[in-house]
């Protein structure tokens, strides 16, 4: 396996990492022309086209690519696996995806088990996890996963240290493994340190790191099992950050909670290093019409309406706000040169995409690992993946 580069801090972590130079800068495949997903990790970025097959690009030396090469692509390349897959998660250096039959196949770094396969090994082809259920939703963290199964059971499975796969220990699994209560799921987020959830009756469940309050629950203290948001709203989906959380509540309002230092939770003020924006759920500023997606990474936000221009705020000093500027906003910022997102991922380091109702995915902030596709160094803008379609 390679493992040359260079150390890179994310969010306080260090990951191994190679430069963009003399990586894979080959003619790209003539195919996919259309796309219906899009997932960013921390220096990857991965999709879904028509056809099923996943295709991904950027920094890949923990094998993140899928690709079967340990080493960074500008490049869309397409995962060599026989089978058809209709939606995919990206962590920091691992990816998870669902196939048409509803199981769960990931490729990338494996240290804490985030894989699910029974193993601690990188591996640079998808796998599948070690289990016989079937998924109707799979999330990738910073270095877990979770998914809510066909019987709307909720498993997780990497990374454990600060309880985030809510067993009720801080035991690493590599294997999934349920979580310690017996409530039926809608849908999960995996985060940094911490998961949030939807039940089927729109309660929201958050466990794991609780320092900047981003379990929502009140108070800063973390916990191992999930815990109960501290609110009366009913979600329809969440969106779990590095040190923040965001979920939709019935009727399409956002509401965020944790960390607010680069205006993550979008309530038109940023808190002070060292203290917690909110503990408890708070409405983000200026929703004038509903959204219908969020997502949330390494200090944004980012989000789809019914109508206009998506949005993102936060961190943005490397552009990855798409609204054309190179600097942090507190309240949601229009991305103006793109009307018609789908859905949206901000998980990237640095980076963000999207995927436009005619099935087109567009990046923007920093691509010095290709996570923005061929010849893209860096841009403020949305820039469409070329060679592609």
């Amino acid at each position: 396996m390679k493992r040359s580069g260079t150390l890179r801090a994310i969010g306080g972590l260090v990951f191994a990492s190679s430069a963009i130079i003399g990586c894979d800068d080959g003619v790209g495949p003539v195919s996919p022309t259309l796309f219906t997903a899009v997932a960013t990790g921390a220096l990857h970025t991965c999709g879904i086209d028509e056809g099923g097959t996943v295709y991904c690009w950027g920094n890949g030396t923990a094998g993140e690519l899928g690709n079967g090469v340990y080493a960074p692509s500008v490049i869309p390349r397409a995962a060599p696996v026989n089978v058809s897959f209709v939606s995919l998660s990206a962590g920091a250096r691992h990816t998870c995806a669902i196939t048409t039959e509803n199981e769960v196949f990931c490729w990338g770094w494996n240290f804490n088990g985030q894989l699910g396969n029974a193993s601690t090994i990188d591996q640079g082809v998808p796998v599948t996890i070690d289990t016989p259920a079937r998924f109707v939703q799979v999330s990738s963290g910073w270095f877990h996963t979770c998914g809510v199964t066909r019987s709307r059971g909720l498993v997780c499975w990497g990374a454990n240290g600060q309880g985030q796969l809510g067993d009720g220990t801080t035991i690493d699994r590599d294997t999934p493994r349920r979580i310690a209560n017996e409530l039926e799921f809608a849908s999960v987020s995996a985060g940094g340190f911490h998961t949030c959830a939807v039940t089927t009756d729109g309660q929201a469940y958050c466990w794991g790191l609780n320092n900047q309050g981003q379990l929502g629950t009140g108070t800063l203290t973390s916990t191992l099992r999930p815990a109960r948001v501290e609110t009366t709203l009913r979600f329809t989906s969440m969106a779990a950050g590095y040190s923040h959380s965001c979920g939709l509540v019935v009727g399409g309002i956002p509401y965020c909670w944790g960390s607010n230092a680069d205006g993550e939770m979008g309530v038109a003020f940023t808190s002070q290093p060292g203290f917690v924006g909110s503990n408890r759920p708070a409405a983000v500023h200026d929703v004038t019409v509903p959204y219908t997606s969020l997502d949330a990474g390494l200090a944004i936000t980012c989000g789809v309406l019914t109508q206009g221009p998506a949005r993102c705020w936060g961190r943005g000093t490397d552009g990855q706000l798409g609204n054309g500027a190179y600097r942090s906003w507190p309240a949601p910022q229009p991305i103006p040169s793109v009307p018609d997102f789908a859905a949206l991922s901000a998980r990237g380091e640095t980076h963000s995409c999207g995927v436009t109702t005619s099935r087109v995915i567009l990046c923007w902030g920093r691509g010095d690992y290709g996570q923005l596709g061929p010849a893209t160094p860096a841009s403020s803008l949305p820039v469409r993946l070329p060679g592609v379609g």
